[in-house]
């Protein structure tokens, strides 16, 4: 009996001893800049695709003003919507989490880590986009 109450006690104390903070203090500055995307996964399709298997790369730019704006391979302006940043709860984990809201009508959860932006569509059968500071 001795042995259930030592291995209740170290696990006990090993769920005490390991917190993981997943609070991000991010703020509009941190999203502001040039984005170069490689990667955009998941969707109804299952799509996988990368700059590799497109043969393409395309940058976005967030400003201060609050405009997103998508720029081509050839650097051509393609999109040029408002945007904006909230603290919201997403419909894939019921948490709160950073939002980014382009045009009003599409909403992504996301995350910085180091210097890759993950956008995760606020939809279900979403797709997932990375991308990487410029």
């Amino acid at each position: 009996m001795k042995i259930v109450y030592y291995i209740m006690i170290v696990t006990l104390l090993g769920f005490m001893g390991c917190s993981k903070d997943t609070t991000t203090e991010t703020t509009t500055d941190d999203l502001i800049g040039t984005w170069e995307w490689v990667r955009t996964t998941g969707g109804v399709a299952g799509i996988n695709d990368t700059p590799k298997t497109l043969g393409y790369t395309y940058k976005v730019t967030y400003t201060k003003e609050g405009r997103y704006l998508q720029y081509d391979k050839d650097n051509k302006l393609v999109y040029d919507y408002p945007y904006s940043f909230a603290r919201n709860i997403s419909i894939i984990d019921n948490l709160e989490h950073n939002m980014l809201v382009l045009n009003s009508s599409l909403d992504f959860s996301f995350e910085i880590r180091n210097d890759s932006l993950f956008l995760f569509q606020e939809v279900y059968d979403g797709v997932n986009v990375t991308f990487v500071r410029k």
